[in-house]
């Protein structure tokens, strides 16, 4: 991630954009070549959409599924918009490929994922709000940081990814079952996010040895791990759209008081101890609301939370550390 972070800054991105969309830049700019096209959902993010046009000048063909602004809201023009945008970006899909979407294909593709979002939730709220985990914190830390970044494409295979996390779940019961693993009773639960923008996979072995535990929640929180309704009776593209603005306008691209409670109520519905914003440098979409956040954590849930700083892996984990210990005294 950083050698594209780094191909990014040196090829004409700005620097002072957010890690995600420098890295993005490089691993455009120099594996762009090996692609056939680029499929990429819109995200509500002027730095976002300038990034979207650069993409113009690396050759390969673009799929965009334009996401409503936000003012749009849920209305009926919203979705009418969403929807052609599916169908415009289904179309070139097909013409790519060579093969045929059907409304039974993507059926199936929402019953697969639907499988694989309550494997997801039950690894979320119930294996990671267990007194007794399956290995140590810092390894299912990185076992959801992993879901997290393989979730967006689930490994090019859906049903094999179903099978794996299915799998993975059942080992995870029967390790808790015969207490093979880690006693976590009385070891506070923190809530780390975002990561899907960039974060530093050190933070949650820092946060082991202090004695937490991390838990990432970033596709939870921000409404992409809802299911999307399956029926004989239902246009499955009309479904995908209304999944689609719901998750736009709950985390991503949706305003302060929207986020706020989306934060508010994954920390009471995971049961969280205390939360870790990371605010990644160059982000004027997210970054900028979360001292006000912090505040409703800090005063009115009584949750203790505080802001981390992050621009690239590896950098100021000293400081970060010593925040981070400091923070931890609070659960003493």
């Amino acid at each position: 991630y950083n050698t594209m972070y780094d191909f990014g800054v040196k090829n004409g991105a700005p620097s002072d954009l957010c890690y995600g969309i420098n890295a993005l830049y490089g691993m455009h700019i120099s594996k762009g070549k090996n692609v056939d096209a680029n499929l990429n959902f819109a995200m509500r993010c002027g730095e976002w959409n300038k990034f979207s046009e650069s993409l113009k000048s690396t050759g390969s063909p673009q799929i965009w599924v334009d996401i409503p602004p936000k003012e749009m809201g849920t209305t009926n023009e919203a979705l009418e918009l969403m929807v052609n945008n599916i169908n415009k970006a289904i179309k070139q899909l097909e013409s790519i490929t060579g093969n045929i979407v059907t409304e039974e294909s993507i059926k199936k593709q929402f019953r697969i994922g639907n499988q694989v979002k309550r494997f997801y939730k039950t690894i979320l709220y119930e294996i990671s709000s267990s007194d007794f985990y399956p290995c140590n914190p810092a390894t299912l830390a990185e076992i959801l940081g992993l879901l997290t970044i393989s979730f967006q494409d689930y490994n090019s295979n859906a049903q094999r990814y179903l099978d794996n996390i299915g799998h993975l779940v059942k080992e995870m019961r029967m390790r808790i079952r015969k207490k093979v693993g880690t006693d976590v009773s009385g070891t506070p639960r923190l809530l780390f996010t975002p990561i899907f923008s960039g974060w530093d996979p050190k933070v949650h072995e820092m946060i082991y040895n202090l004695g937490g535990r991390i838990i990432y929640a970033d596709w939870d929180i921000f409404g992409l791990l809802e299911e999307i309704p399956v029926s004989s009776k239902l246009d499955p593209i009309e479904t995908y759209a209304k999944f689609l603005l719901d998750a736009s306008n709950k985390g991503l691209g949706c305003d302060k008081e929207a986020l706020t409670q989306s934060y508010v109520k994954a920390a009471k519905d995971l049961k969280i101890d205390g939360v870790i914003f990371n605010q990644v440098s160059g982000c004027p979409s997210i970054s900028n609301v979360y001292n006000s956040i912090l505040e409703k954590f800090n005063d009115e849930l009584e949750i203790p939370a505080i802001i981390i700083k992050f621009k690239k892996i590896g950098e100021d984990l000293d400081e970060v550390k010593g925040k981070l210990a400091n923070f931890m005294n609070k659960f003493k």
